[in-house]
């Protein structure tokens, strides 16, 4: 019992360690890229203002150095402000890629073999007049088409959990 639980965990465990490590890795290039295009950009900053102060004066250089900077600022916010999506506006509707429909049609099969298998079962429950056996039929047909055979196992452990602890639980 306790291996078909251990095993996807495991499973799952190695999928997150191997995203955090790629992520992680990522972050770390971004963030040195980051300090050294900011490190060019004073490098630049101070030979434009080198290359200013020879024409004219050392204060007329450094304050069109420091207009230029803020007029490059202020494009990159009215850029990001322009870029930024509009709150009042509807979202486009994606087209569904190649994938989704493939995984929409394997549903859907799923789905119809589920209602195959289920329907002489059906049937002989509503002639037996067993209504509660035939709800809880249908609803766990509805559930398993919803949710999928992997998912309803695992809440069928945990509700087996619960009520297992539920019927052993001490009168004390």
């Amino acid at each position: 019992m306790m291996g078909l639980l251990t095993r996807p965990l495991r499973e799952w465990t190695a999928l997150l360690e191997a995203a955090s490590r790629r992520l992680l890795t990522s972050m770390v290039l971004l963030i040195v890229a980051l300090i050294f295009v900011l490190a060019a950009f004073a490098f630049l900053s101070v030979a434009l203002y080198l290359w200013v102060a020879e024409i004219t004066r050392p204060a007329i250089a450094a304050l069109a150095v420091a207009g230029l900077e803020i007029f490059i600022a202020l494009m990159c916010l009215v850029a990001f402000r322009l870029k930024a999506p509009k709150k009042a506006s509807k979202p486009k509707p994606r087209k569904e890629d190649a994938a989704t429909q493939e995984a929409a049609a394997a549903r859907a099969k799923r789905a119809e073999k589920i209602d195959d298998t289920l329907a002489p079962l059906i049937a002989v429950l509503h002639e037996a007049d067993m209504r509660p056996e035939e709800a809880a039929l249908r609803l766990g047909a509805g559930l398993t088409k919803q949710v999928g055979p992997l998912a309803l196992v695992a809440f069928a452990l945990a509700a087996g959990f619960m009520f297992a602890r539920r019927m052993t639980e001490s009168k004390d």
